[in-house]
């Protein structure tokens, strides 16, 4: 059968020693057309050049992949590159090993057969083509660094075997690069356990790889003889080659690809140090310095990287999100509809301060059992918008318009905690316990001063607040004060600003739970009404007849748990998976309670049917007020901070600019910016290795100019 190949890629393949017969099992054909090169790649475009020009192409494939794989042998370079590797081979986990397929692949599991590592797809068929008769086996790389995290090593067995790299014998001598991927793949294999030696001839250029080495001599098969007799360790034959410098670099390099501690190379670090002839304490004190060094690099690296993404993910700020129309069900969004036509209060704001409110009504009379925890009709609200535009406020005095109830309402508390003593204190001001339970209706107007005191050392207040919304029973062993609460059914109401939320939230506000007992939602003004119209009697007569017809009915009945109906039963088994999920990030720790408070809103939105069993729409209802919720967090932690959309916009501009003016950056943001921003703005993308700032001198004063120059090249050299 004939190859499917152009003249100048036989001769290519050829020239490194592969017959037709190789060739042709090893699958190698030509690179059709453009679209071909295209669909191969998966990318149009390399270092900003078009691929499509580079149409005489051949491809090598990977038979060892687990999905189609192949590297491309480029006829013309391309940016100085003669191959190119799939979209995928860029990711770090995708990197493959190429095993020739002219050898067989069960003697890549045998220990017995010396195993030959050698740089190159075409190398690797030229010596498989004597492995056969010689008996050993070959790998190859596509490149000196494409060896850490490939699938295929999973299938290689290591442990006691001989492994000899083969990587271009002059430019070990030549370049420090190969040099330090060799040591690294080494350190890398005698992990494993296997016996690491090297193969080398010489420094002349002319037979760079080793298959011009074999297509140069007479009898190859003496040739490979003669290598693998006179291998050498490893260690001792880059003594002469390589620094201790290079060896520590390299020792590195390999712990920060695997992922491991300096403490991993402890089993190879004895033979290291002999080979190379230096003390074995110093060669460990060394590695674990460079190692903690270069962890802080990446820890730095990572942050700026970081730094950036959010940067330019501010261009591209979601909506601020919509309620469906769902989470306005039974009364309380009867009680919404009527009001919404009399105030320019968010609807979601009335919405969760009613339900907040009515949950507190009914205190402790019914729950849902899980497990030996009692679930109450109990949340945590907290209102977040802008400040003195939110209509927080608002929503709040509206709402009291309705409640409290007449001779059984709950104790509304406003004002400021200052401690977990005076959060004990409500309850302890409460004459006698009803049925209900101490309710207390607690409002916090300012709820970024009650972060900022939590914070404060030896405050327990967050601890305090954290109880209350877990159980009805609490207890401090103070030193001046021992305090034991029964019976207390706490609700809270927070109002604060997106700045002040993000500013002074701490991270162990996150982690301790305390923000995520929170249902947090995004409020705004919901329309301009310079004079809001009274909201007329009747309607207000209506809401509270049914508000008091609901709350009587309900006290009439005994204490009791709340129960599922069998198809809300049968919905939240479904949902239940997703709501449980951990997420990760800012907005995922602060929302990482999901199925609780969902529970709870199903729960108030049962009761304000006058029921005690959740039905279906109970739970759509409150999972629809939860998806509102969740986007609000998500927004809350992308919205740009003060000054960060300037940085965004400039780096925009740069990135399709590459160089420009302080003037036109100027006129590109309207020249609405003041001097002192801009230069702020300028100095943080200084600061993150994006731009660098010259001078062009002019007649006067020199113009500044600033280029874009991209993200900090800096990252070591070793990362695939």
């Amino acid at each position: 059968m004939p190859l499917d190949l152009p003249a100048w890629a036989l001769e290519d393949l050829k020239k490194s020693g592969l017959t037709e017969a190789t060739i042709h099992k090893a699958g190698i054909r030509a690179v059709r057309d453009a679209e071909d090169l295209k669909r191969l790649l998966g990318f149009e475009r390399y270092n900003g050049n078009p691929i499509l020009k580079a149409t005489e192409a051949y491809l090598i494939p990977y038979p060892l992949a687990t999905e189609p794989f192949g590297r491309i042998r480029l006829r013309e370079p391309l940016n100085g590159a003669k191959y190119l590797s799939p979209a995928s081979n860029h990711v770090r986990d995708t990197v493959h090993l190429y095993f020739p397929p002219n050898q067989p692949v069960e003697w890549l599991k045998s220990p017995k057969k010396p195993l030959v590592i050698v740089e190159g797809e075409k190398k690797a068929l030229c010596l498989a083509q004597y492995a056969e008769e010689l008996e050993f086996a070959v790998l190859g790389l596509g490149g000196v660094s494409m060896w850490a995290k490939a699938p295929e090593w999973k299938g290689v067995h290591l442990i006691g075997r001989r492994v000899f790299l083969a990587f271009d014998a002059p430019d070990r001598r030549e370049n420090a690069m190969v040099r330090q991927e060799e040591l690294a793949l080494a350190g890398f294999l005698s992990l494993i356990g296997a016996h690491v030696l090297v193969l080398d001839w010489g420094e002349d250029p002319r037979k760079k790889g080793i298959d011009d080495l074999l297509v140069s001599v007479a009898d190859p098969k003496q040739e490979i003889c003669n290598l693998l007799e006179k291998a050498s360790e490893v260690w001792a034959f880059y003594r002469e080659l390589a620094s201790p410098q290079e060896l520590i670099h390299a020792l590195v390099d390999l712990l920060r690809r695997i992922s491991k501690r300096p403490e991993r190379l402890k089993v190879i670090l004895p033979a290291v140090a002999q080979g190379f002839n230096v003390p074995l304490p110093e060669l460990k004190e060394a590695i674990s310095k460079l190692w903690h060094a270069k962890t802080k690099e990446d820890r730095e690296r990572q942050h700026k990287q970081k730094e950036i993404e959010l940067l330019e993910q501010n261009l591209l700020i979601p909506t601020w999100p919509e309620p469906e129309p769902t989470c306005f069900y039974g009364l309380a969004g009867d009680f919404v509809k009527a009001v919404s036509d009399y105030t320019e209060a968010s609807p979601v704001a009335l919405l969760l301060t009613f339900l907040a409110r009515w949950g507190c009504e009914l205190g402790l009379r019914f729950y849902f059992p899980i497990n030996k925890t009692r679930h109450f009709p109990r949340l945590f609200v907290l209102l977040c918008g802008p400040t003195g535009k939110g209509r927080k406020g608002t929503s709040l005095r509206l709402v009291r318009e309705f409640f409290p109830l007449p001779d059984f309402s709950a104790t509304e508390v406003s004002g400021f905690l200052l401690s977990g003593e005076a959060a004990s204190d409500l309850f302890e001001l409460q004459e006698e316990t009803p049925p209900e339970g101490n309710r207390i209706f607690l409002i916090i107007e300012e709820f970024g001063s009650l972060l900022e005191i939590s914070n404060r050392k030896g405050n327990f207040l967050s601890g305090v607040l954290r109880c209350l919304w877990d159980s009805e029973h609490f207890k401090t062993l103070g030193r001046k004060k021992k305090t034991e609460i029964h019976q207390a059914h706490l609700v809270t109401l927070g109002h604060t600003t997106i700045s002040d939320l993000r500013d002074k939230v701490r991270s162990t506000d996150l982690c301790n739970g305390f923000l995520n007992r929170f249902i947090i939602a995004l409020v705004r003004r919901s329309k301009l009404l310079p004079f809001p119209p009274p909201i007329p009697e009747e309607v207000e007569t209506e809401i509270k007849e049914a508000l008091l017809a609901r709350f009587s009915e309900l006290r009439n009945k005994a204490p009791q748990p709340f129960r599922f109906s069998r198809r809300a039963e049968d919905f939240w088994r479904e949902v239940y998976p997703e709501l449980s999920l951990e997420r990760g990030g800012l907005a995922g720790e602060a929302t990482n309670r999901a199925e609780a408070h969902v529970l709870r809103l199903s729960m108030c939105l049962a009761t304000l049917d006058g029921s005690l069993v959740i039905d279906l729409q109970h739970v759509e209802s409150a999972l629809s007020i939860w998806r509102y919720c969740q986007k609000s967090v998500e927004l809350i932690w992308r919205l740009p901070r003060k000054g960060e959309h300037v940085v965004s916009r400039i780096l925009t501009f740069l990135k399709e600019k590459k160089m420009a003016r302080l003037s036109e950056i100027h006129d590109m943001l309207g020249r609405h910016v003041k001097g002192e921003d801009l230069n702020k703005a300028l100095q943080r993308l200084g600061e993150l290795g994006l731009i660098r700032e010259e001078k062009d001198k002019t007649g006067g004063r020199p113009a500044r100019i600033i280029k874009y120059i991209g993200p900090d090249e800096g990252t070591y050299r070793g990362e695939i």
